[in-house]
């Protein structure tokens, strides 16, 4: 009688044990953060999803994100709206831009709208650029880069960014 109470126990341990082993090992959502302050007085919360090996970096006022095989991807500073025209200017005027690899006007990111334009330079690497606006607040954020290591690798790069005003 007495070893079956022990045996249970051992057994109700061992139950207990492999569930949270089962928890531990699942693949958790992976998040970087970081609130910056623009020269407007927002403050922008920039999240990333890492679980893909991307890095979020602050730099004084500079977002860089880089994956596991390029040193930065896509390098992005805050645009204030009275210089939000100009960039989008940038993006509705490319129809005499040469070479163009792809575009788009208007896109929609979870319900924020951006522009981007993707160009191939005269080495053959990809530059792109990216704008977007941050709904609720005075600025957007501009993301270029000059060497991207390629439109699809950007754009995974940029899809795993979230942008949000902290009040």
């Amino acid at each position: 009688m007495k070893y079956k109470k022990i045996i249970t126990v051992i057994l109700g341990l061992l139950f207990i044990l492999s569930v949270l082993a089962v928890f531990l090992l699942l693949p958790s959502p992976k998040i970087s953060s970081y609130t910056f302050e623009t020269e407007t007085g927002d403050k922008i919360r920039v999240e990333l999803d890492t679980g893909a090996g991307h890095r979020l970096i602050k730099k004084e006022e500079e977002i860089l994100v880089s994956d596991k095989d390029i040193a930065f991807t896509l390098v992005g500073i805050f645009a204030p709206a009275e210089s939000q025209e100009m960039y989008e200017m940038e993006f509705t005027d490319i129809s005499d831009e040469p070479n163009i690899l792809d575009s788009g006007y208007g896109q929609t990111k979870a319900g924020q709208s951006y522009h981007y334009v993707a160009y191939l330079n005269d080495d053959g690497t990809t530059k792109v650029k990216i704008f977007l606006r941050i709904p609720s607040t005075d600025c957007g954020v501009v993301f270029n880069c000059d060497r991207a290591p390629g439109l699809r690798k950007t754009r995974n790069a940029f899809n795993r960014l979230k942008f949000s005003a902290v009040q």
